[in-house]
C-alpha cells in the first residue's frame, strides 16, 4: 500500500515564457482583441493598469462568427471571463485564473502555489481598454523546460510540415503541470496517455526526466483500467532503451512483476479480471486502494469509447462491442 511516492529523478522547475501577441484589433464591442498566435496554457499579464479600480478580460481558444471571443464555446474547448480588482498604485495586473472544478480534485497534478492557476488560450478581450498598450500585454506560457532547437524536420509537404510542428508544441505546452496529465479534462496522469506523451518527447527533445517522473508517478498511484497496467511496463523499457539507465529498473523491479498481471493468467494464458484470481490483495500490490488511491474501485476493463444512452442501443461510441472476461 502506497504511504508516500518515491522517485529516482528530480525533475526540473516550471518556466513562464512570456509571449506578445501576433495581432489586436477592436471588436464591434469596442474591446481590445489579442491575439498570441497559439493556445497556451498560462495566464494574461496586463501592464498600463494606472488608476482602475477593476479589469475585465475574457480569455479563450475559438472565435465566434462576429470574430469575437465565444463566450459558449461547444464541447471542451475553454473560455473564461475574469474580473479583476486592481489595488492602488498597481499599474501591471496577473489575472488571477479561477479554479476548474473537476480539473483541481482530489487526483489531479496540482499548479505550484508560485504559479497558481492556468488557462488554455490563444486570444484575449480587454474590455474598456483605454490606455493599455495592446503590444505590451504579454500571454505568461507556463511549461516545463524545453529546448526548441533539438529537433527539427521540413519536407516539401506544407501540411506534413505544419503536421509536424503541431506535434512538437503540443508536447511542449502540455507539459504545464509537470507531468504528463490528459491536458485540461481531469488534469489526471493516465499510463496509455502518458507512454504516448513518453515517446513523442522523446522524438522531439533529449529529456527523460519528465517522463520517468510521471511513470513513477503513475506505479505508485495507478488508475483503473486493467490494460492500463501493462503500459507501466512499456515505459521502463522505453525509459531503459533511451538512457540506459538501471536506477528505475531497480528501484521498481518488483512493482513492474505485478503490472505484468501474471497473477491474472488463466490456464489458457489469458487474462482476466472476472475470475477467483483478481483477489484484494492483488490489487493492494498493484497500489490500488492505498491512502492515496482516489478511484474508490481496483481492475476493470477499459474499451474507448464509453458506452452512453444517447443512441437506442444503449452502446454509446463503443459501436456494439461486446464486453467479455478476456
Amino acid at each position: 500500500m502506497t504511504t508516500s511516492n518515491r522517485f529516482t529523478v528530480t525533475r526540473q522547475a516550471l518556466v513562464e515564457t512570456e509571449v506578445s501577441p501576433v495581432s489586436y484589433r477592436m471588436t464591434e464591442s469596442g474591446n481590445l482583441l489579442l491575439d498570441f498566435g497559439k493556445a497556451a496554457f498560462g495566464t494574461l499579464l496586463v501592464p498600463g493598469c494606472d488608476g482602475r479600480k477593476k479589469l475585465v478580460v475574457h480569455l479563450g481558444e475559438m472565435l465566434s462568427s462576429k470574430g469575437e471571443l465565444e463566450r459558449e464555446p461547444p464541447g471542451t474547448i475553454r473560455y473564461c471571463r475574469i474580473e479583476q480588482k486592481i489595488t492602488a498604485n498597481q499599474t501591471t495586473v496577473r489575472l488571477v485564473i479561477p479554479p476548474d472544478e473537476r480539473n483541481t480534485g482530489p487526483a489531479a497534478i496540482k499548479m505550484p502555489a508560485e504559479i497558481g492557476e492556468v488557462l488554455p488560450f490563444r486570444y484575449a478581450e480587454i474590455e474598456v481598454p483605454e490606455g493599455i498598450d495592446a503590444m505590451a500585454v504579454r500571454q505568461v506560457f507556463v511549461h516545463y523546460p524545453f529546448d526548441d532547437n533539438a529537433a527539427r524536420f521540413e519536407s516539401s509537404d506544407e501540411t506534413l510540415n505544419a503536421v509536424w510542428e503541431l506535434c512538437k508544441y503540443s508536447i511542449k505546452a502540455t507539459t504545464f503541470c509537470g507531468v504528463y496529465v490528459d491536458g485540461d479534462r481531469e488534469r489526471i496522469p493516465y499510463e496509455g496517455d502518458a507512454y504516448i506523451n513518453q515517446l513523442g518527447h522523446y522524438g522531439v527533445d533529449s529529456e527523460y526526466a519528465l517522463a520517468r517522473y510521471t511513470h513513477e508517478y503513475l506505479i505508485q498511484n495507478p488508475t483503473w483500467p486493467t490494460e492500463w497496467q501493462l503500459h507501466s511496463v512499456m515505459m521502463a523499457w522505453m525509459d531503459y532503451l533511451y538512457t540506459s539507465e538501471t536506477a528505475s529498473l531497480e528501484t521498481f523491479y518488483d512493482d513492474l512483476c505485478v503490472k505484468c498481471l501474471i497473477d491474472l493468467a488463466r490456464e489458457d494464458g489469458l487474462i482476466s479480471t472476472e475470475t477467483e484470481l483478481c483477489t484484494r490483495d492483488l490489487e493492494q500490490r498493484l497500489h490500488f486502494y492505498g491512502d492515496t488511491y482516489i478511484f474508490g474501485h481496483g481492475l476493470r476493463d477499459l474499451v474507448d469509447w464509453p458506452p452512453g444512452s444517447f443512441q437506442e442501443s444503449g452502446q454509446g461510441e463503443r459501436d456494439n462491442h461486446e464486453m467479455l472476461p478476456v
